[in-house]
């Protein structure tokens, strides 16, 4: 996709609190709404430029309901440097036949600049390592995405309602407070607070300290 098109299309705040929210599980258009407060039409209108971007995908439930979710295996890279500029994805990445499953070591890259040609040569072996960096990155991706899924299964058999899950997924990230879990779930304080008492009281969760959960083991 045109670099301008998807950096405008991640440039809206409400296109980016949906992709925050398909982060932890699938949504239908009704919750995405509820969650962030926004009109369902404009839901709707935010979710097509998202799937048209290849950013999202959606499957449809026994009840009709379209459940959108972040595409599978999606990794993208912004890249700006001083002498760069773009947006490059791991899907593009294992399609170029240099892509090795590990990286070359950069040491064993010669950076040679006596001549222009040396820097043409030296420059284009730091891009093949760039792009099998980008191949070794979809590569963890997918092992972190399955692991993940892995996790979502253990939640979905402990969790009591879908704010329940949503807390739990995003504990799996790592430690969090009070005000981010409510900032991350966009879930008022008052009912976050209930839920995380449950939680902890029935063992699912710790406090780290006075204001920091965790998962318990």
């Amino acid at each position: 996709m045109d670099e301008a098109a998807l950096l405008d299309i991640l440039g809206n705040e409400n296109r980016r609190n949906i992709l925050k929210l398909l982060s932890l599980r699938p949504f239908y258009v009704t919750e995405i709404s509820e969650r962030l407060h926004v009109a369902p039409k404009a839901v709707i209108s935010h979710l097509g430029m998202l799937e048209r971007a290849g950013i999202i995908q959606f499957f449809v439930d026994e009840r009709r309901r379209k459940y959108f979710h972040i595409a599978d295996n999606l990794l993208l890279e912004i890249q700006i440097s001083p002498f760069s500029y773009g947006v490059e994805s791991a899907n593009d990445a294992r399609d170029e036949p240099t892509v090795a499953e590990f990286p070359t070591p950069i040491g064993e890259i010669q950076i040679k600049t006596n001549s222009l040609a040396d820097v043409a040569e030296t420059l284009d072996s730091l891009r093949r390592a760039n792009r099998e960096l980008m191949g070794a990155q979809r590569r963890v991706q997918e092992l972190i995405n399955e692991v993940m899924e892995r996790g979502a299964r253990k939640i979905d058999a402990i969790s009591r309602d879908f704010v329940e899950y949503d807390i739990l997924s995003l504990l799996l990230t790592g430690p969090k407070t009070a005000n981010q879990l409510s900032a991350g779930l966009a879930i008022p304080g008052q009912i976050l607070v209930e839920r995380l008492r449950n939680l902890e009281k029935r063992g699912k969760i710790k406090r780290m300290d006075a204001r920091t959960y965790w998962l318990a083991r």
